[in-house]
């Protein structure tokens, strides 16, 4: 009997087919968009539309399946005149959008989705605090007000991060907390994203955000004025591997920028200036470009007349050097002196002009 019973489970079992994995089904209204607009749906990392659909009478539906238990994705318009950004799940959901505004939509079904709805509302206070007090800025030329609003908006951009702080200390499982630890690990600092990072389940530093959240771990020094260098090897605009340590000069100006970035494109400007009137002195220039895209960087380097040594290894902002100095912001340098020794930080324009002089004065 037992035997019998065993084989007849089996032969159940293969005659039983599988039952098919759901996986997303969006059904969405739309008001503003004409009939026969089409509508993608991106994956933010990396970056490429894998579904889309047509908008018929105000409604449009995808259908598909996402290979992890969550996504961040965008859903657009061709050349995003429409945009928004949300978690999508192997679930039902529901969109309801509107031209013009599809970032103030309402999404419906996705559990992560809510999450970061939750985290977005209790901020919404302090970015209307924050849009108030740029519109003050953009029409007032009082160098105090402007920098006393400097000051205010600093304070609550403080708690802004606190508040995301707090959300990830406590919801250790939340992949929103460790999408966001993954990209505000350089501006809290090495310190802080360990700390935070220690508190994630096993899962989710075994996620994509984790593992990019123990890269940065791994590679950031934490480097301040007064400390060592840290050397770097990155291949330059003829695919030629350059080390930092190999660049020679009394001063060297570890340069950190994009061709994407349009302050770091008008610094440029000022760059090109400096490096023309004191690299006779001895003052010497290594940009890193945080690019992708090896045509758009080295269309950059020649627009903007970018003489000196440039190297990337085109991974953006997960550069390796990037993430060894910890850049938040773009356009970022470190002034390095003859010694190895980091000297000075964020100097541009006027600044770093006058701060070569006092370094390397006119001998003639």
């Amino acid at each position: 009997m037992k035997g019998r019973f065993n084989y007849a489970v089996a032969a159940i079992l293969i005659a039983t087919p599988l039952m098919p994995t759901p996986g997303y089904l969006i059904d969405g209204t739309v008001s503003g968009l004409a009939d026969g607009t089409k509508l993608y749906l991106q994956a933010n990392n990396p970056q490429h539309d894998f579904d889309s659909c047509l908008v018929v009478g105000g409604h449009f539906r995808m259908k598909g399946r996402i290979d992890s238990r969550t996504a961040d994705v965008f859903l657009h318009t061709r050349r995003f005149e429409n945009y928004v950004s949300f978690w999508i799940e192997n679930v039902p959901m529901k969109m309801t959008l509107e031209a013009g505004k599809f970032r103030k939509g309402k999404i419906e079904g996705s559990g992560t989705q809510d999450e970061e709805a939750f985290l977005d509302r209790s901020k919404v206070f302090l970015d209307l605090r924050l849009d108030s007090l740029e519109k003050i800025r953009s029409s007032s030329k009082d160098n105090v007000l402007n920098k006393n609003l400097d000051e205010k908006e600093g304070f609550i951009w403080e708690q802004r991060n606190q508040i995301d702080r707090n959300f990830i200390r406590d919801h250790h499982k939340s992949v929103v907390g460790a999408c966001l630890l993954s990209i505000l690990a350089s501006n809290w600092g090495r310190d802080t994203t360990v700390l935070l990072y220690s508190t994630f389940s096993q899962e989710l530093k075994e996620s994509s955000y984790g593992k990019r959240i123990d890269e940065f771990i791994r590679l950031n020094r934490n480097l301040k004025i007064g400390e060592k260098y840290a050397d770097l090897e990155e291949r330059d605009t003829s695919g030629k591997i350059i080390k930092l340590s190999e660049v020679k000069g009394k001063y060297v100006l570890l340069d950190f920028w994009a061709s994407w970035c349009e302050p770091c494109r008008e610094e440029n400007v000022n760059l090109a200036k400096t490096y023309t009137h004191f690299k006779d002195r001895g003052f010497n220039v290594l940009s890193v470009a945080a690019d992708e895209k090896r045509k758009d960087w080295l269309n950059a380097v020649t627009k903007d007349h970018l003489v000196w040594t440039n190297v990337s290894d085109l991974k953006g902002d997960r550069d390796r050097a990037v993430l060894v100095y910890g850049i938040n912001k773009y356009p970022s340098n470190f002034l390095i002196n003859d010694k190895g020794i980091i000297i000075a930080q964020d100097l541009r324009g006027k600044e770093l002009d006058n701060k070569l002089k006092e370094l390397l004065p006119d001998t003639l």
